[in-house]
């Protein structure tokens, strides 16, 4: 407990340490994604963004994380903001329709050999923003990478959000009235580096539908498990540290922190 109340002490006073870990490039070819039924005059309208890169991040002010109680965190109502509305399955493929084409994606699953495990898995959709979300999965050498794609029912446009490390960042979570969405990516591999961004929410036409607004980048193996926004500046975080019993099973000791973003 000493050297843990030691890592608590050292986020406490200073939790964003800006070390960027390597990132991986997705290996696309083994994720399968078809483009059907467009029209001549949507082609030119349709927009792949990429957001998220950590060059960009670091020109916006860093956030502060400090402890709180597990009571503080519970007394934040969780949420679900993408349930998994019924989606068309053709082929092997999961199908998105917006509003000007249709989109498929191979499915995520096991095909063998070099492949492996690959392919794009549906996370569900927000009706209040209008967005689907995808992750697409791809398996090179063993290892195993990941992107997160958000896609606006509306514009047709495909919003990628930038792995902070190998695999894909998490499903982002919006804020109660939806100014704000914060993701993260957990340590992975030899990486102690937790990564938490936000991203700001705009007007659906006005070119700034999401943009990147702040982050944290904070070292010492510890990771998220749950977020819960309390208004649309304040969020709180369940983070563990992992450790392991006699038989190999993972044991998690669990604190709690709050995030102001004002």
């Amino acid at each position: 407990m000493p050297v843990f109340a030691a890592l608590l002490l050292f986020l406490i006073i200073d939790p964003c340490n800006f070390i960027y870990p390597e990132t991986a490039f997705l290996n696309t070819q083994n994720i399968g994604i078809n483009i059907i039924e467009i029209s001549d005059e949507n082609i030119d309208d349709t927009k792949v963004v990429e957001i998220g890169y950590y060059e960009i991040y670091e020109r916006f002010p860093k956030f502060r994380i400090d402890s709180v109680n597990e009571r503080d965190f519970l007394k934040i109502p969780s949420r679900d903001a993408f349930y998994k509305a019924n989606i068309e399955r053709r082929g092997g493929n999961l199908v998105i329709r917006t509003s000007r084409e249709k989109l498929e994606f191979k499915e995520y699953k096991n095909y063998g050999g070099e492949t492996g495990w690959s392919g794009s898995e549906y996370l569900g959709y927000n009706s209040r923003m209008k967005i689907f979300a995808i992750r697409n999965n791809s398996t090179a050498e063993g290892l195993g990478f990941g992107e997160m794609m958000l896609i606006d029912s509306v514009t047709n446009d495909q919003y990628k959000l930038i792995s902070l490390g190998d695999y894909s960042v998490s499903l982002p979570e919006p804020s109660v009235n939806y100014k704000y969405m914060v993701y993260y990516q957990n340590p992975e591999y030899e990486s102690g580096t937790l990564s938490i961004a936000v991203l700001k929410i705009g007007q659906r036409h006005s070119g700034h539908f999401l943009k990147e607004y702040s982050s944290c980048f904070i070292e010492g193996e510890l990771s998220i498990e749950e977020i819960r926004w309390k208004d649309d500046t304040t969020f709180y975080l369940k983070m563990y540290k992992s450790g392991w019993d006699a038989d190999g099973s993972e044991l998690r000791m669990y604190t709690y922190f709050v995030a102001d973003l004002k």
